[in-house]
């Protein structure tokens, strides 16, 4: 056999080839939140239970939201919060989604289903059915390739989900303020940054402080010297910030999510943590203030 029929042979074969299975996510950002483990181990979550409470909890907050609408004071300013907004009914449940999906991981190995798994994953779908664009799957006992097909399109939504900052946002379980994308810089900055610190090899955030009637202080990133993108560390319409710096060794890789940085901001509420979110890019996601 010649050379050139072993190398059509080999392209064959290799075209045969499975495609590589899809991966189950991961949860990096979600669990390094510092109230992820109010949850207790997910491991351990009750879903029926969290179903309920779901249940009850969005019931009582669209009548608090029906309620509170003839007082709701007229907005005004500029705001520098993420948006689109998330329905609060919606909010309250997106903390959840990333520890039913841990709750639902060992499944994705699973090639039969027993009765208690099937039962968590109906369980699962009690609490995602309360965001309107879930999937409407169905599980049942001994139908095995049905209840594959099914977890896929919860992997695919929550994929599909997570790749919008706002829902991004959304899932970490927070108390903190936010999420916010800052305001607009569009001025070249230039003079050395105040400090800075590198992501890779060739991209670092700069903090900058600049003249500004109010919050002085400019995020920036910068690949291969190349500013990507700049945004003013701000709280708005409650334009407060007045410092900010990084914190000690501030950089967290978050898996395949991205970074996040850690800094500190002096705002309305003191001295306190920001968290900042950049997706694989570096490009600038949200961050949220404490306090």
């Amino acid at each position: 056999m010649n050379a050139a029929l072993v190398s059509l042979v080999t392209l064959a074969l290799s075209l045969r080839q499975e495609p590589e299975s899809p991966k189950f996510p991961t949860f990096e950002p979600f669990v390094a939140s510092r109230m992820f483990k109010l949850f207790g181990d997910p491991a351990e979550a009750d879903l029926e239970q969290l179903a309920q409470e779901v249940s009850m909890m969005t019931e009582a907050m669209k009548a608090a939201d029906e309620a509170a609408k003839p007082y709701a004071p007229p907005e005004s300013g500029v705001s520098c919060r993420l948006g689109p907004e998330i329905p609060e009914d919606q909010r309250n449940v997106a903390p959840l989604v990333p520890l039913v999906m841990m709750k639902l991981a060992p499944l994705w190995s699973s090639a039969s289903w027993s009765k208690e798994q099937v039962s968590d994953a109906r369980a699962a779908l009690g609490i995602l059915n309360a965001i309107p664009d879930a999937p409407r799957a169905t599980f049942a006992e001994g139908k095995d390739a049905e209840n594959r097909a099914g977890l896929e399109q919860i992997v695919a939504w929550f994929r599909a989900k997570v790749a919008r900052p706002e829902w991004y946002a959304a899932m970490i379980f927070t108390f903190d303020d936010g999420p916010f994308a800052g305001l607009p810089h569009e001025e070249a900055l230039t003079g050395a940054p105040h400090s800075a610190q590198k992501l890779d090899e060739t991209t670092e955030l700069r903090l900058h402080r600049v003249e500004r009637e109010n919050e002085p202080w400019v995020l920036q990133a910068v690949r291969d010297g190349k500013p990507l993108w700049s945004r003013v560390v701000s709280g708005a319409p409650d334009e407060s910030v007045t410092d900010a710096s990084f914190l000690e060794d501030p950089v967290v890789r978050v898996g395949s999510y991205g970074w996040k940085v850690q800094m500190s901001v002096t705002w309305s509420q003191g001295t306190e943590l920001c968290e900042v979110f950049l997706d694989p890019q570096a490009n600038l996601l949200f961050y949220f203030l404490s306090w």
